[in-house]
């Protein structure tokens, strides 16, 4: 979703999916982690 602006009026908007938990073996999911705000480094 790029945003309120560039969406379609009757397009169904996407909700936000439940956090996934985070992987330490893959550097990805750490990233993803951390763009979410959460501290992949905690258990």
């Amino acid at each position: 979703a790029m945003g309120g602006r560039y969406e379609r009026a009757g397009a169904p908007r996407a909700g936000r999916k439940a956090p996934a938990a985070t992987d330490p073996d893959r550097p990805e999911d750490l990233w993803k982690a951390l763009d979410r705000g959460e501290d992949p480094t905690r258990s």
